[in-house]
């Protein structure tokens, strides 16, 4: 019954079915050949789409630039002009103020000093007089007899023109004097304006310790004045060579020293950063002078503050950092900063980190700087210097 399929002509319906089979996968080969070329092609024309328009963009951006660029150096310009003109204008006013009034207070000064003068020559005369009508043998000599005689019946008798011009000098010498003291000062306009006698506000309140001389009183960072302590990541070594915590020992000293109370700081002037700098007390107890005294903390470059003798005792007991040998709180910041910085983006070390408690910077000489991971998709960022961080609102943590 089924012996035709055992003929020629069933061989020959095989060979063309197996036939058809392969032209048909040769086709679809072909299609997909095709298929992936026309994807490449359109890939092509996108890239070179996005590349063209990538390039109109900055032109434009860079056209953008130049313009506001042009802008803003007119405007400042135009600023700088109309400052100059407002200085000046204010620098004459004042020097017509004082031409308008210099002259009266030279002269009562030189009135001043002249009754003055006369009062003390008076009282010497009287002095002298008693003296001698009390003890008749006692006489100067003839050469101060002389002299005396000479300044008693010389100075006094001096024309008003004088003693204007001496009143106007002696004012000239104290201008002088206060300006360079303020100078020598090393906090310049800036303390000029934070005197506390200029009207500032101390400030109060409940205070977070971050370091051995950064406190947050209220809010507020303030650097202590005239100390510095090491950083909560710097180890000190002893004189037996042991190595030891000492800037994390520094913030716990200043913790127990600032305890639970109030914190009343009087503003110095500002740092580097922004920062207050002030003198600060628990009750009567100055912390920077007790951080000192307890050998946590060393005296800043001129001993500004006044704790040398702290600082002398501290280092004849061989208190806390005196007790061994010790790199400046200084210079290991300088080779922190320097060592971070190879490893930052765009050389710029500083961390900033989001948590719970908010926006945080972290400092390349702080403990926790390694733990730290910065996430751009979460907000974190790096930044290149403390003030463009406190400027961006972030605040400083010890993240230990």
């Amino acid at each position: 019954m089924f012996g035709w399929r055992k003929r020629e002509v069933g061989f020959e319906w095989r060979k063309y079915v197996r036939t058809t089979v392969l032209h048909r996968r040769a086709q679809r080969r072909e299609r997909i050949v095709q298929v992936r070329r026309s994807l490449a092609a359109r890939a092509a024309d996108a890239a070179r789409w996005s590349w063209n328009a990538i390039a109109n963009s900055c032109r434009w951006v860079w056209a953008a630039l130049v313009s506001g660029g042009r802008w803003l150096a007119e405007t400042a310009r135009n600023f700088a002009v109309r400052s100059a003109r407002a200085v000046w204008a204010a620098v004459v006013a004042v020097a017509a103020w004082f031409a308008a009034r210099l002259p009266g207070v030279v002269t009562a000064l030189g009135s001043g000093l002249r009754r003055a003068w006369l009062a003390v020559a008076r009282v010497l005369g009287a002095g002298t007089s008693a003296i001698r009508a009390r003890f008749p043998a006692i006489s100067l000599p003839a050469p101060v007899k002389k002299g005396w005689q000479a300044a008693t019946a010389r100075l006094p008798a001096l024309p008003a023109p004088a003693w204007r011009t001496l009143g106007f000098g002696l004012a000239v010498v104290l201008v002088v004097v206060s300006g360079f003291g303020l100078i020598r000062s090393g906090s310049g306009l800036a303390s000029l304006v934070d005197m506390p006698f200029l009207g500032s506000k101390p400030i109060v309140g409940r205070a977070s310790v971050v370091s051995g001389n950064i406190i947050h009183v209220g809010g507020t960072p303030v650097r202590l004045y005239g100390i510095d302590a090491p950083e909560t990541a710097q180890r000190c070594r002893t004189s037996r060579n042991r190595s030891w915590q000492c800037g994390v020992q520094a913030r716990t000293a200043l913790a127990r020293l600032v305890g639970s109370g109030e914190v009343r700081c009087e503003r110095q002037g500002s740092d580097g950063a922004g920062r207050v700098v002030a003198r600060c007390r628990v009750r009567d107890s100055d912390l920077g002078a007790r951080m000192v005294e307890l050998g946590h903390a060393l005296t800043t470059k001129g001993d500004p503050a006044g704790y040398g003798s702290r600082a002398e005792t501290a280092k004849k007991a061989r208190r806390a950092l005196w007790k061994g040998s010790l790199e400046t709180p200084q210079a290991f910041r300088d080779r922190s900063w320097d060592t971070a910085k190879q490893q930052a983006p765009k050389g710029c070390p500083i961390k900033g980190n989001v948590t719970s408690r908010g926006k945080h910077y972290v400092m390349p000489w702080s403990r926790g700087y390694s733990r730290v991971r910065i996430q751009e998709r979460r907000g974190e960022r790096w930044f290149c210097s403390e003030q463009e961080a406190i400027a961006a609102g972030w605040v400083l943590t010890d993240r230990s």
